[in-house]
């Protein structure tokens, strides 16, 4: 354990432990590894699976906003930021990117039992947005390599 995530751990005791691990996304053709984001206090997640489908298995980040960011893998890509626990045990005040649409919405996410996950991404208010479940990826999922 590194010492950012203990003393995130020891931030979030008083309500839910962080959601640490890999989580498959509802869609099922994904998974995201969630961990302690380099300043030790909120929680980042970054893409560690994908579905093989083909010809398409060399997925890049096509739909950026930056042009220069195109053609990079998204294997290993990093698309949730910034979340922290409110007093209530939910993590809020992230950021998420979609690479279909290459946007970056407002997300919170909450624990709902052990190995399931409710992300919410929004555009602005809560109200305007979707809700997704992720389940615990099972131990022996595979992971894709950057640059895949």
């Amino acid at each position: 354990m590194t010492i950012g995530a203990g003393l995130l751990i020891a931030v979030a005791a008083a309500a839910e432990p962080p959601p640490f691990g890999v989580w498959v996304v509802e869609q099922g053709d994904g998974a995201i590894e969630i961990t302690a984001c380099d300043d030790g206090v909120s929680l980042c997640g970054r893409i560690v699976w994908m579905k093989p489908d083909g010809a398409a298995s060399l997925k890049r980040d096509v739909n950026n906003p930056d042009p220069t960011r195109r053609a990079e893998p998204l294997c290993g890509l990093t698309l949730m930021t910034g979340f922290r626990q409110d007093e209530g045990g939910a993590w809020v005040g992230g950021k998420i990117y979609n690479p279909e649409d290459g946007h970056f919405y407002d997300a919170r996410l909450r624990r709902d039992g052990e190995d399931r996950l409710k992300l919410r991404g929004y555009f602005l208010i809560s109200a305007l947005g979707a809700t997704e479940t992720w389940t615990r990826a099972p131990e022996d999922l595979g992971r894709c390599e950057r640059g895949q």
